[in-house]
């Protein structure tokens, strides 16, 4: 007769089964024992909501878990696609997350996302979160990846992933792009334009300014909604001169605004690029050095 292994899910309700067995009927050795000396593991459940939405924590297994999808069989493919229910009316799914397995992307995309802030290719595990700002910004360099790339192997991993993700983002990228055609931003895209490493064009104490921007994000705040953009800047203190952090907030708008009427904007926007870059040769130059 041949003996079927138990799965993970059997086994862990067998142990619970046990545990609850003890803890109901308890035997010599655990009834007798003293707080925490039971040199074991007593595994706690989250409940189902109420009708409150509250939950609390039982010994019970729950008895409607599915196996776990991420198992040694989806380790061999080169890329894990997580996807989630859609709710805009333009399709049924929309993709949550992309998991990079294959060491062949992840050493082209250690060149493509270079010194972006927050992304480490080296990575076991690395994943991939929508929007997926990272490669809305360096689209150009994954396409120019793509191209030049020699390996056959490579070059197949890197078409897949392509493919992923211009299916995904084919909108946000022809958005980008006409935004961009006309000189305009919304402000729910506004991200778009701001990558980090940015030279941004400001206005701070009354004075023109140039900062680099290192990150971004949107914030809610007493005086209303914001695109928060945290900032270095040259910086003096009277004796030295140095780079200092700044804070620079682009406040919620409606519709499209011109991006040269934002509070901070991309220099390479500027109306009079030539003659900023040369007011601002020495900021500049400090920022990105």
């Amino acid at each position: 007769m041949t003996v079927l292994e138990a799965t993970p899910i059997a086994a862990a309700k067998d142990a619970a089964s046990k545990l609850a067995d003890l803890a109901i009927n308890g035997d010599g050795e655990c009834s007798n024992a003293k707080p925490g000396m039971i040199t074991d593991v007593k595994n706690l459940y989250q409940s189902k909501p109420d009708n409150r939405g509250k939950t609390t924590w039982v010994d019970k297994y729950p008895n409607d878990l599915e196996e776990a999808a991420e198992n040694a069989e989806t380790a061999r493919y080169a890329l894990l696609v997580r996807n989630v229910k859609c709710y805009d009316g333009r399709k049924k799914l929309q993709i949550d997350s992309v998991i990079v397995q294959s060491p062949l992307l992840k050493t082209v995309l250690g060149t493509v996302l270079k010194d972006y802030p927050g992304i480490t290719t080296t990575l076991d595990r690395l994943t991939f979160k929508a929007p997926f700002q990272p490669f809305v910004h360096r689209w150009s360099k994954l396409v120019e990846a793509l191209e030049a790339e020699s390996d056959l192997e490579t070059k197949t991993h890197l078409e897949l992933f392509h493919r992923v993700l211009e299916a995904e983002l084919r909108d946000d990228l022809k958005a980008r792009d006409d935004f961009i055609l006309n000189g305009v931003i919304t402000y729910h895209t506004i991200w778009m334009i701001f990558e980090p490493g940015t030279v941004v064009f400001s206005v701070k104490d009354g004075q023109p300014c140039t900062v680099k921007f290192n990150n971004g994000n949107y914030q809610q705040t007493r005086c209303g909604n914001c695109y928060a953009l945290g900032c270095q800047m040259v910086d003096w203190d009277g004796e030295n001169f140095g780079l200092g952090n700044e804070q620079f907030s682009v406040w919620e708008f409606e519709g499209t605004m011109k991006i040269t009427k934002l509070s901070a904007y991309p220099l390479e926007y500027h109306p009079n690029l030539n003659k900023s870059r040369t007011s601002s040769v020495r900021e500049v130059t400090s920022l990105r050095s």
